[in-house]
């Protein structure tokens, strides 16, 4: 079969960079080999920026009060601390006229899966973001829920800096890894190969940390797409004249010679030579093109914007929209160049005085992104023997660095709170599930999970045993290596949400 113009292989920047023996170092290593492995499987992480509010997306609560009872309600919300303001909150905060009167549960799931008012926009009871994260779940897009999750901080950057690595931040810095070059590093020593791509790790407006992991899996980072494309393209002031160009890309084909060889123990030349080569490959590719969709007038280009909504991108702020965002994983997915990706889709989350309303549109601004993402993934074949779509192959992550208070403040908005909540997609998740609750009463207060047993601990139930305790963002991370049958014990004391997961405990 001929090579897909823009198939890259990473074989090429990885030759001769991992020893042999690699594997034997995790304890579940020979067992994923043995199975056939998961170095095919793409992450993706995307991280909604400002601290999220949760009773308008992935912990909301129901409407128990009929218009005309507003003393009952306010009643309500001075036993539990908890005022959704759905209906009651008037002016900003009523979202019934743009998100209806109910919130938005899934058939076929779990009874607790249900989505707040900004996963649906709605008018006259009909959705009219068609592609949301509703119909995706009904239409069998595997998607799991965690609530309840203790950030142990109020900080931005330190929430935001705990969820990406799974370990608490020093002050706003980070001590630990970001988990897509744990995931990386893991399947790397496991099979060199990993996927069909030239990088392991690209992040686009998120922050990398490597850690003491292997370079080779730092991340390429990005501000913009446009940054990417500058990065991917050669400029035409490095082009030499065609015939010294023949010579270079003749040179670097050269095996390494015997001393070299011998010499080159760690693998450190080879890696070297390997990854000019891939360089030279990629720029031949004209990778750059690809991530030209925001300006370009051909067929792609325009399809991309379309599907994505993408309208005018004539201020920079438009050039990093949720749906520019999304759009760029999209393509660094189906196009090869990496198989562990973060990005920011903004949100609009970060505002103490916005109520209902305008939170709302701005959180639902960020979730269509990423539904359209999801659908994109999904209705793409998987280039190469993958098989089926991309999702098939890529889990996806979306996170946020806290949610926000139970109760408005003041002036009519919400502040930073600990308990959050995350949503998981794709391949290894079990689909319509849920992991994790806050509380009734009590001011949405985290509820301790056994870990055990995979269920919520009574509200008023005191945790036995280090099997119960509040589900924290290490267990997150720890859930996805899980997924793709890796090691989590990397990460101290934390265990796999196994109830959201397609394989079974190891």
């Amino acid at each position: 079969m001929k090579k897909s113009r823009h198939a890259l292989s990473r074989r090429s920047l990885l030759l001769g960079g991992l020893a042999a023996g690699a594997a034997s170092a995790l304890p579940f290593a020979r067992r994923a080999m043995a199975d056939g492995g998961p170095t095919q499987r793409r992450f993706v992480f995307l991280y909604v920026p400002g601290g999220w509010d949760q009773l308008l997306f992935l912990d909301p609560r129901e409407f128990e009060f009929a218009a005309g009872d507003e003393g009952a309600y306010r009643a309500e919300v001075e036993r539990t601390g908890i005022d959704t303001g759905y209906k009651f909150g008037g002016g900003d905060n009523d979202t019934t006229e743009l998100y209806g009167t109910d919130l938005h549960r899934v058939a076929g799931a779990d009874s607790e899966f249900f989505f707040g008012p900004a996963a649906v926009r709605m008018t006259s009871g009909t959705p009219t973001n068609a592609v949301n994260l509703k119909s995706l779940a009904e239409d069998g897009v595997p998607m799991a829920m965690v609530r309840g999750i203790n950030m142990g901080t109020l900080g931005h950057e330190p929430g935001y800096v705990y969820f990406l690595t799974g370990e608490p931040a020093v002050g706003s810095s980070a001590r630990g890894t970001s988990m897509p070059i744990r995931l990386a590093s893991q399947l790397g020593a496991m099979d060199p190969r990993l996927g069909d791509t030239l990088l392991s790790t690209v992040a686009l407006s998120v922050n990398s940390f490597t850690g003491n992991h292997p370079g080779r899996y730092a991340a390429l980072r990005a501000d913009t797409v446009d940054d990417l494309g500058r990065i991917l393209a050669r400029p035409d002031a490095l082009v030499e004249p065609a015939d010294v160009e023949a010579a270079l890309a003749a040179y670097a084909q050269r095996p390494l010679g015997r001393n070299a060889r011998r010499y080159d123990a760690q693998g450190l030349l080879s890696s070297l030579v390997g990854s000019s080569q891939g360089v030279r490959e990629m720029l031949e590719n004209d990778l750059a093109s690809s991530f030209r969709f925001l300006d370009g007038m051909d067929a792609e280009s325009q399809a991309i914007r379309s599907r994505y909504g993408i309208g005018s991108v004539s201020s920079a702020s438009d050039r990093r929209s949720a749906p520019v965002s999304a759009a760029f994983v999209a393509q660094t997915i189906k196009k090869g160049l990496a198989q562990f990706v973060s990005a920011a889709i903004s949100g609009g989350g970060d505002s103490h005085g916005a109520g209902n309303k305008a939170h709302a549109l701005g959180l639902q601004r960020g979730v269509d992104a990423i539904a359209r993402l999801v659908e994109d993934l999904r209705t793409t074949p998987a280039s190469g023997s993958l098989g089926g779509n991309w999702l098939d192959h890529t889990t996806i992550c979306v996170f946020s660095e806290f949610g926000r208070t139970p109760r408005f403040n003041p002036t009519g908005g919400r502040d930073h709170h600990f308990t959050n909540s995350c949503l998981l997609m794709g391949a290894g998740i079990r689909g319509g599930r849920v992991a994790g609750r806050s509380s009734t009463v009590g001011g949405q207060a985290p509820i301790p999970f056994d870990f055990e047993g995979q269920t919520v601990l009574d509200e008023t139930a005191e945790p036995a045993g280090f099997m119960q305790r509040h589900i924290r963002p290490e267990d997150i991370g720890a859930t996805l290596l899980a997924s793709a049958e890796l090691d989590y014990g990397e990460y101290r004391d934390a265990h796999p949400l196994w109830k959201l997961l397609e394989t079974t405990p190891y």
